[in-house]
């Protein structure tokens, strides 16, 4: 009779090499040179990014006095891009260059909306393991993001001990999960 091996907390970061965990710092967020001026200037700045929630929409096929349910469309929430503000280089200016490709409401600008061809672009968020950037990584695609919302945070003379910080909101058409690798 074989016997039953239980799962416990033993088996959580153990010698052995399973159960390692995935640190929600150890993460870099490749943005579209493209778009964005010095784009990897402002991947230095990330201080956050939350990655998309994905919702299936079901469909309802009532029947007598039941209902079933099936798969219906998909729907990306937006993302969420915290930055910390340098000033050297001008963070904020790179961000707002690929913002007015959306909207350009600038003092030279016309206050017209730009083609999505050129405002829209895709992205990659590359998780990696604790030890290297190149184990047990994890790369999510994104596709079709673009900014609608910039914050520029506030001003604070009780803020002495932080830095000030830049949120911008991304509309997202599309994620999946591209790759993994590493041991399992």
């Amino acid at each position: 009779m074989p016997t039953e091996r239980t799962m416990g907390a033993d088996h959580i970061g153990e010698g052995g090499g399973s159960f390692e965990p995935q640190r929600p710092f150890n993460f870099v967020l490749v943005l579209p040179q493209d778009k964005i001026p010095s784009a990897d200037k402002v991947e230095l700045g990330v201080a956050s990014f939350s990655v998309p929630n994905r919702n299936i929409q079901k469909i309802t096929i009532p029947f007598l006095n039941e209902e079933r349910h099936v798969a219906g469309g998909i729907t990306f929430e937006d993302a969420t891009l915290v930055v910390v503000d340098y000033v050297d280089p001008n963070v904020l200016a790179n961000l707002e260059a690929w913002y007015d490709m959306v909207y350009d409401g600038g003092e030279d600008g016309d206050g017209g909306i730009g083609l999505a061809r050129d405002y829209k672009a895709d992205c990659d968020l590359k998780m990696f393991g604790p030890d290297s950037r190149d184990s047990y990584t994890r790369l999510w695609h994104l596709i079709g993001i673009w900014p609608t919302q910039l914050q520029h945070g506030e001003f604070s003379y009780a803020q002495r001990t932080e830095t000030k910080q830049i949120n911008c909101t991304f509309s997202v058409d599309r994620m999946y999960l591209k790759e993994e690798t590493g041991s399992a």
